[in-house]
C-alpha cells in the first residue's frame, strides 16, 4: 500500500494553477498589441476601397461627358449620370453589391463631389480634383 501512494505521487503530471495564469497573461498581451494593428490595417484597406469606388463612379462621369460632348450637348445636369452610375457600378469587394451613387456635382474649378453609399453601407463623400487626386470623407452608415 506504501508503494502504491509513493508511486502515485510520481506520476503526479500537468500544469500548476500559476504557469496557466503566466501563459493567459502572455496571451491577453500579444492580442493587446495585435489587435490595433490589425484594425488599423483594416481601416485603411476600406479606405482604398472608398477611393477605388469613387473612381469608378467618376470613370463613368467621364465617359457620360464624352458622349454629351460628341453629340454636341455638353452636360448640364448631372442626375441622369447618376442613373447611369448605378446601373453600371457594382462593389467588387463585397461580391457585387450595389453602391448607390446619390448626387453628382461639378464645380467651375473642375472640381468633381460624389456622394455615395458604399457597398459597406457607409455614406462616402468623395472629392475629386482636376489633377484626378481623390479625397474621401465617411460617415458611419448610409441612408
Amino acid at each position: 500500500m506504501l508503494n502504491k501512494i509513493k508511486q502515485l505521487k510520481k506520476n503526479k503530471k500537468g500544469f500548476t494553477l500559476i504557469e496557466l495564469v503566466v501563459v493567459l497573461v502572455i496571451i491577453a498581451i500579444l492580442a493587446a498589441i495585435t489587435v490595433p494593428v490589425v484594425t488599423g490595417y483594416i481601416e485603411d484597406a476600406n479606405d482604398a476601397r472608398y477611393v477605388s469606388e469613387a473612381r469608378s463612379i467618376y470613370l463613368v462621369v467621364q465617359a457620360e461627358e464624352a458622349k454629351a460632348t460628341a453629340k454636341g450637348t455638353p452636360l448640364a445636369n448631372y442626375s441622369d449620370v447618376v442613373t447611369t452610375a448605378n446601373d453600371k457600378i457594382k462593389d467588387t469587394a463585397t461580391g457585387g453589391d450595389s453602391i448607390e451613387v446619390k448626387d453628382i456635382k461639378k464645380a467651375g474649378d473642375g472640381k468633381y463631389t460624389i456622394t455615395f453609399i458604399s457597398g459597406d453601407s457607409k455614406l462616402i463623400t468623395a472629392t475629386i480634383e482636376p489633377n484626378k487626386e481623390i479625397t474621401v470623407e465617411k460617415t458611419k452608415t448610409g441612408a
